[in-house]
């Protein structure tokens, strides 16, 4: 009989299993701490941050691609289907907001989508681009078209962030610090 267990999941965190109780190693929220204070004591690579920026998908289970999907990086553009423009992120944030802005999306104040649920039942989320008491300007998540929503003609609404937690939670120490040196590039 064994005594300790040790499972090993992606990601790097280790989970043992001793005489029937659980200790866990790394949680999220401990993985991402360790990434925030990585990328706030290594400079990282810019060069090697715009590959993690292009591709950071290959290491986030359920991405086919990386921040490029939903962000832009062009000036006098608003962005991706999802996310807005990072040209100029570099000169509008400070290294540690740009740190705290990935690994705490949840926390940022733009972009946020809308879930809709019309008053036929169908339910579907945007893009929220303007609001107003009668009117929500949207983009839709599948076909980035720009939309008029009248708020009279919709059942319910609320307000989400769009970009998911844990985008980071894959990406190495050193993986992170190289996106953030690249973030901090894109300078106006």
């Amino acid at each position: 009989m064994f005594s300790r267990i040790s499972l090993f999941f992606l990601g790097g965190l280790v989970t043992t299993v001793a005489l029937g109780s659980i200790v866990i190693a790394q949680t999220a929220i401990d993985k991402r701490e360790a990434l925030r204070a990585y990328a706030l004591t290594h400079d990282g690579n810019a060069g090697s941050g715009s590959c993690v920026f292009v591709d950071c998908g290959s290491m986030v289970a359920g991405q086919t691609a990386g921040c490029v999907t939903c962000h832009s990086r062009k000036a006098n553009d608003d962005g991706g289907k999802l996310g807005p423009s990072l040209f100029g992120v570099g000169s509008r944030l400070t290294r540690e907001q740009i740190i705290d802005q990935v690994l705490s999306p949840h926390k940022n104040k733009n972009p946020m989508g809308v879930a809709v649920e019309f008053k036929t039942g169908r339910l579907q989320s945007f893009r929220l681009l303007a609001e107003s008491r009668e009117l929500l300007s949207v983009r839709d998540l599948d076909t980035g078209e720009r939309n008029v929503l009248h708020v009279a003609e919709l059942e319910r609404y609320r307000r989400t962030p769009l970009m998911p937690e844990g985008l980071a939670d894959k990406m190495t120490p050193r993986q992170f610090a190289d996106l953030v040196a690249y973030l901090v590039s894109l300078k106006k």
